[in-house]
């Protein structure tokens, strides 16, 4: 092909060269997978770990500055239905919590919902 199209050797040794990488990455690539697999909760314990935990102590230490120490769920909870009662002149929904932080606005019954009674008629399908 070379002395068909007039290249030179530079191009030709290029070509091949090309080729010849082309052909290592694609046999290699098992044993790259297998290596990253393994590599991974090494990689994880050294680098990626640390890096979180420095972010999340700089993240920690910014809320921690913003906020008064020593606030209890409780008191956030009363800072909100007092901020939320002067906004509404006195008309607010009450806020009820649960021990995991979350904030309901109504409460959910506790009545059993009412279902059709099966018939007595044993031809007639029942739900």
């Amino acid at each position: 092909m070379a002395a068909r199209n007039s290249w030179t050797d530079l191009a030709t040794d290029n070509i091949l060269r090309g080729a010849l990488a082309y052909a290592v990455v694609k046999v290699l690539m098992p044993v790259r997978a297998l290596l990253s697999v393994l590599a991974t909760p090494w990689f994880a314990e050294r680098v990626v770990i640390p890096v979180t935990r420095l972010f999340n102590r700089r993240r920690a230490a910014a809320a921690d500055s913003a906020q008064p120490k020593d606030v209890t769920v409780a008191e956030q909870l009363q800072h909100q239905q007092n901020k939320r009662k002067d906004e509404k002149n006195n008309s607010y929904t009450s806020v009820n919590a649960d021990p995991k932080g979350q904030v309901w606005n109504q409460d959910i019954p506790s009545e059993l919902p009412q279902f059709k009674q099966k018939t007595s008629d044993p031809n007639k399908p029942s739900l």
